[in-house]
């Protein structure tokens, strides 16, 4: 008997064992006697049983992946988590062990199923025998995978726009992106995830996972940078003529970080470059383009144009071919090199180096380049020495990259 109320007959007995069926009783534990003379006399055997109100619960999330592995939190609302002779959850027939964490709460790690895309029925039990089903059933679905982010870098501390690319992405409970340990709310959006950096980064490089339950996250071996601004010392030329698009040298630093080259964009005011040549203290990108004079200043980007810094601290300057290019004296002793002035319409200035380039006159053939001095809008240089009759074209450069006949 238990608790007072005579349970029946045991069915079986075998090796000093039987087996009665309880009939129920008030919950709580209750003192257990066994007779062998039909109640002639009974012996307490000192053991209790307990009647427990079976438990109601539900759990979450209500949705994780097929590949298994994931926690479950089951929350009573109705009787009390304690366990009665093994905690066990059941997923479709699948038996997983369950931890008991407070009188209201049982953990339990769903099992893998080749079930993808499919309901589990999961029941709970506390005692190993008796289950009680949740009204609500767990979905199984496929894990997500990412196969790029775009972009792959962002500025740290400043909000960007990112989108995951890859399969699977479909909203459940809850979706979010991970970047590094830092996960951060996100929407479905066709077939791909959306979301924002927020401004809480530090300059890193960390992995890519992605969460469609709010819970369970799915890491990637894809990276995203974090980085600071690239420093810019200085920009060579700083010039050119309309119509002219040079290559342009910037020197600085911080100008790689793991990022590829094709991510480099140079923005001279609204027009906007691939670099052709990256290293980490050198980049090199295609000029302007302007077909009209003008002043541009630039602006350098790591991760593919979609953020630049707020302010530029170099600029690039499209001029006017110079006119009325002359120079004087325009002849001098032979053997002697002979200190040349050379003068324009308009007042010259240097746009990253000025060279003078003398040619022989017949058939053009380079015989000597001489360093340039500005002064008062003026170019001067030293003339090469020749023989006697021997004549000169001369041309002048105002950016060492593009020259212009004088006189």
């Amino acid at each position: 008997s238990v608790g007072g109320n005579v349970i029946g007959t045991s069915t079986s007995i075998m090796n000093g064992r039987f087996v009665c069926q309880p009939v129920g009783a008030g919950t709580g534990s209750h003192s257990v006697m066994v007779t062998f003379d039909n109640w002639a006399s009974s012996q307490d055997t000192g053991l209790t049983f307990e009647y427990y109100e079976s438990p109601v619960f539900s759990f979450s999330p209500v949705a994780v992946p097929a590949s298994g592995g994931n926690l479950i939190t089951l929350t009573l609302t109705s009787g009390v988590a304690a366990s009665r002779g093994g905690v066990f959850c059941v997923f479709s027939g699948y038996l997983e062990a369950g931890t008991i964490t407070a009188t209201d709460t049982v953990l339990c790690r769903s099992p893998a199923t080749d079930n993808v895309a499919s309901n589990d029925v999961l029941k709970l039990t506390l005692n190993g025998a008796d289950y009680s089903a949740s009204s609500e059933q767990l979905y199984r679905y496929p894990t997500p995978t990412v196969t790029s982010v775009d972009p792959s870098a962002a500025v740290a501390g400043s909000a960007t726009a990112v989108t995951v690319i890859g399969s699977n992405f479909v909203t459940y409970s809850g979706t979010s992106v991970r970047f590094g340990t830092i996960s951060l709310t996100a929407s479905v959006v066709g077939s791909n995830i959306e979301c924002s950096t927020g401004t809480g980064f530090s300059p890193s490089k960390v992995k890519i996972g992605v969460s469609l339950n709010g819970i369970d996250t799915t890491m990637s071996s894809i990276d995203f940078l974090f980085y600071s601004h690239p420093t810019i010392s200085a920009i060579s030329p700083v010039g050119a003529p309309v119509g002219e698009a040079p290559e342009i040298t910037i020197t600085g630093g911080t100008f790689t970080l793991g990022v590829g080259s094709s991510d480099v964009k140079c923005k001279w005011g609204t027009e906007v470059k691939t670099a052709s040549s990256v290293a980490a203290a050198q980049i090199v990108c295609p000029g302007p383009s302007s077909a009209s004079a003008g002043q541009s200043a630039l602006l350098v980007s790591l991760n593919g144009g979609v953020t630049y810094p707020d302010a530029s601290t170099h600029s690039f300057t499209v001029y006017a071919v110079p006119t009325g290019l002359a120079f004087t004296p325009s002849e001098a002793v032979e053997g002697s090199g002979v200190l040349l002035t050379v003068t324009a319409n308009a007042d010259l200035v240097s746009y990253g180096g000025i060279v003078c380039k003398f040619y022989t006159v017949v058939t053009p053939t380079l015989v000597g380049t001489a360093a340039g001095t500005l002064s008062a809008g003026k170019v001067q240089c030293i003339a090469p020495s020749g023989s006697s009759g021997t004549s000169y074209k001369m041309e002048i450069s105002l950016n060492g990259v593009h020259s212009h006949v004088a006189g």
